[in-house]
């Protein structure tokens, strides 16, 4: 875990760069939301997450960004 923000894209394109492969397509928002209706949502809205508490209470965490952390563990 790390508490670097990222966008689903960022981690698709992090992921495909450790794992040495193509990120996967995109596909477009309208046939998202007819394959999955109201749970398209969940993928296609934008939340920002952001550990506050743990960070105020300066948490060290073990990896500093997404891609050494998928390195690890991807292992």
């Amino acid at each position: 875990m790390a508490p670097q923000i990222t966008s689903q894209a960022d981690f698709a394109r992090t992921a495909a760069k450790v794992l040495k492969t193509q990120a996967p397509l995109r596909m477009p928002a309208r046939l998202l939301r007819l394959v999955l209706g109201e749970q398209s949502d969940l993928i296609l809205n934008v939340q920002k997450v952001v550990p506050k508490y743990i960070l105020e209470k300066k948490f060290q965490f073990q990896y500093t960004n997404l891609k050494q952390t998928l390195q690890q563990l991807l292992r």
